[in-house]
């Protein structure tokens, strides 16, 4: 739902800016990395900009003409009677709420018993966004003109709370000083527009050539999040996407994966900063899960320069010319051996090599 007036804001919500991306974005973004691909945005307020954003991201638009004297509860009746046809469920997510983790949706669907008519997220002990409404209760909904709006139009029926440690279900972006807070938590926690990572390029000095080889990690990484997410996996895609364009931020540093995290933690990216300090390799033999940091160190181990290569091509050179050293030629030989077992695995899951996705 994104067709409200803004009123309390000084600016219109939907296109405030997170990480470099509208905020309509970056919400229909978390769905979209929960696997969720049949999105309905709401419009209403400059809905052409709004539509123009979100249609990029494969998501569809239905307006609401009289927004400007109805409430978000309206918008909710729209959106369930443009896209209920054929769905046994809904999620109602409000386009303030941008951080709600692809993980929380995954435990909001999976959730819940079996007989629930809804299943709400929970932090707390607070319900919060978004819930998810099983088709039996569309009629209920569209149809309610009683006072309340969803809550009661909810109220009676059977539903359930799922307790998720994610604050953002409860997190909404009303007035200027809640915005403040979202942000901060982005920053923190979430990846960030490939325009604010060439604004990094600059403050780190980095050499052309080295820009040009994370732009591709970062493209790389992006299609595997993807691809993984379209098999079942919940991923943060601009995370990874980010996190690739910025792992080697500081390259000429030694060592160069501290440096980096060290440069982007001064910035408040943390969750950034923990990709690049991992992003060299692995420190024991257990075999990772495709996780945001494991996807870009894949990534990285698949782009020479600019080129994908496969994880014997790029590590053949480094071997031949460590060979003497046994200690250290081990210890690649480990991260090699792991790096294959992944790149396997991905095309197992996925059904394509990933570097043939580069």
């Amino acid at each position: 739902m994104a067709a409200g007036l803004s009123s309390r804001m000084e600016s219109f919500k939907p296109l405030m800016e997170i990480n470099g991306f509208p905020m309509i974005q970056m919400t229909v973004q978390s769905l979209k990395n929960a696997g969720i691909e049949d999105i309905c945005v709401v419009t209403g307020k400059r809905s052409f900009d709004v539509a123009r954003i979100v249609e990029g991201l494969g998501a569809d638009t239905v307006n609401n003409d009289n927004y400007r004297e109805t409430d978000m509860f309206e918008s909710v009746k729209i959106g369930i009677k443009h896209t209920a046809a054929g769905s046994d469920a809904l999620l109602l997510l409000p386009g303030d709420m941008p951080l709600v983790s692809p993980k929380t949706i995954k435990q909001i669907i999976s959730g819940g018993k079996k007989n629930d008519h809804v299943v709400y997220p929970s932090y707390r002990g607070k319900r919060g966004h978004p819930p998810l409404i099983k088709d039996v209760c569309y009629d209920t909904v569209v149809n309610y003109n009683g006072e309340g709006g969803l809550r009661e139009a909810l109220c009676g029926l059977k539903g359930s709370n799922v307790h998720v440690d994610d604050a953002a279900v409860v997190s909404d972006a009303d007035m200027k000083a809640e915005f403040d807070v979202v942000c901060k938590t982005a920053r923190e926690r979430r990846g960030i527009s490939m325009c604010i990572c060439e604004e990094l390029y600059e403050e780190a000095a980095l050499p052309e050539h080295i820009r040009n080889h994370c732009r591709a990690v970062a493209g790389l990484s992006r299609l595997m999040a993807q691809r993984l997410i379209m098999n079942g996996y919940f991923l943060d895609t601009e995370l990874c996407a980010s996190g690739g364009a910025l792992h080697d931020i500081t390259k000429l540093d030694e060592p160069h994966e501290q440096s980096g995290a060290c440069f982007l933690r001064d910035r408040g990216y943390e969750a950034l900063a923990r990709i690049v300090e991992a992003h060299t390799g692995f420190k024991n033999d257990t075999e990772p899960e495709f996780d945001e940091k494991t996807i870009v160190s894949l990534a990285d181990k698949l782009i020479k320069d600019t080129k994908p290569v496969t994880v014997r091509q790029r590590y053949d050179p480094v071997l031949k010319s460590i060979s003497e050293d046994a200690e250290l030629r081990a210890a690649v030989m480990r991260n090699v051996k792991i790096f294959n077992v992944l790149a396997e695995r991905f095309q197992r899951i996925t059904g394509i090599a990933p570097e043939k996705l580069a």
